[in-house]
Formats: C-alpha cells, structure tokens, sequence
C-alpha cells in the first residue's frame, strides 16, 4: 500500500545544500514534437479548481503587489494533462476537507517582465550597494529574465509561458481560509525557499507557527509530487509539470543513471487575446 499524505509529511523536503548543482533550466532540450505538446490551454477554474488570478487582482488585497500588473490573464489557464492532474490532487487532498488554490498559471512575457522589474525594485532597496549583477543573480531564485525571450529559442523560455507551471496553494474547503505557510506569496526572500522550515536552527525552531508552516509545506509538497509535478526549491508554492524546469528538476532526486523526461510544453499564445 503507498503511504498516505499525512505519513508523508512526516518526511522533509528535500534541503537546497544537498540537491546536486544543475545547470540552467533554460539549457534543457525541449521536443515539441510530442502528442502533449499540441495540447490546449483550458481554464482552470472553469474546470472545477479553485483560485483567482493574483497578477490581476484589482483590490489592493493581492500582496506584495497590492495592484493589478500589466499583461496578466484575468483567468488561469494551463495545459489540459496539468488541469487533470491537479484535480487529482484535490482528490487525495478531499479526504483532509482542504483543497487547492491556484494563484497563475500560464503568464504573457509582458506580466513576466512586470514582476521581474518589481521583484528588482525590492531588492535594489533591500541592497543597495548591490550591483546590477549581483541584482541579477539574487533574482535568479525567483524569477526568471523574460527581456531575451524568442520563441523560437528554447534558451530564452520562462516556465509560465508554457502553460506547465503552476502557482498555488492550499485551503480549507469550508471555511476557505488558506493553510499557514509561514511565507508570504513572491516574496524574494529566503522565507519562500521550500526547505525553510526544515531548518531547525533557527531561533523560533521549536514555535507553533514553525511546525504548521513546516507540516503544510510538505503536505503541499508530496500532494504535488505524488501526480508527477516537480517543486521549485526557490518557491515553495511554485510546481512544474512538462516544462524544461520540469525535466530539470527530475534530476533532482536521482539516485543512478536512469534516464529522464525531455520537456515537451513550449510557449503558448495568450487565450485571452
């Protein structure tokens, strides 16, 4: 019998310091010449899964950005094996009474490059004294670069456009309030690092706050993982499934010679016109 979720919670994500140093997502091969790769954007929501679009949020109450950003979808869309997928999740997380929600999914270059110069902002302010280079490699974290991007040029591609990525986390499904995850959603801080809280040496370790953050991340972590989605250490609301970070990150875990998935999702046109 596979374990459940909860028995897998009781297992760690896997730390960053111990994961094997890869190169660039962006130089893994993509072959698009694969039935998945043809396949349709689909809303997501209008699929049964629960969210909103947080780039589009007009309310002020999408934080850290608290206004809308250029170029974002008013709907979240993603590939229809991706939309399927994640209502199996749900259906492993039905039993708990929680429920995903997703924050984005497929994402235009100009949305990309809106939070690409915001997310620069902050840390221009944190960093003063940084240089544009060490700003730019900082940022590589958590977000990538759109201002190359070709779509002709697999190097130059970011997760989002493919429609494979997805943002999201989890709530209760009756009282719709989301699961403590001990970070704040895009934050380019070492708090949205998956592992954070794998960490028990930091000061406020044996905390209330530090155990529900470090149980909810996992659980998000192994509900994901258990249909074939790969995490991104930088994020931990951030998952994969078809995309070049995809075949990248199936290396993460390896433990021989086995051979891994080629990408097959490229770059999609924006659904919404």
């Amino acid at each position: 019998m596979s374990p459940s979720l909860i028995e897998l919670t009781q297992h760690p994500i896997p730390r960053r310091a111990a994961l094997p140093k890869l190169p660039s997502y962006r130089t893994f091969p993509v072959n698009l010449n694969q039935p998945l790769s043809q396949e349709p954007l689909v809303d997501a929501l209008a699929a049964g899964l629960a969210g909103h679009s947080i780039y589009a949020q007009t309310d002020g109450w999408n934080a850290p950005y608290r206004m809308p950003l250029s170029g974002a979808t008013k709907g979240i869309w993603l590939r229809k094996t991706v939309v399927e997928k994640l209502l199996q999740v749900n259906a492993l997380l039905k039993p708990l009474s929680l429920e995903l929600y997703l924050l984005d999914g497929f994402r235009t270059i100009e949305c990309q490059q809106a939070i690409y110069d915001w997310m620069k902002a902050q840390l221009q302010l944190q960093c003063p004294h940084d240089t544009e280079e060490e700003l730019r490699e900082k940022l590589r974290n958590f977000i990538s670069d759109p201002s190359t991007f070709d779509p002709a040029d697999s190097t130059t591609w970011t997760s989002h456009i493919t429609g494979g990525a997805v943002d999201l986390t989890i709530r209760h499904a009756s009282s719709k309030m989301w699961l403590e995850m001990g970070g704040v959603f895009d934050d380019p801080s070492d708090l949205s690092f998956a592992d954070h809280y794998e960490n028990r040496d930091l000061p406020f370790a044996d905390s209330a706050t530090f155990g529900e953050a470090r149980q909810n991340r996992r659980l998000l972590h192994y509900a994901m993982r258990s249909q074939g989605f790969t995490w991104l250490p930088a994020e931990w609301w951030h998952f994969d499934f078809g995309d070049q970070i995809w075949s990248r990150n199936q290396r993460l875990l390896a433990t021989g010679t086995e051979e891994f998935p080629v990408a097959f999702y490229g770059p999609c046109e924006n659904p919404e016109g």
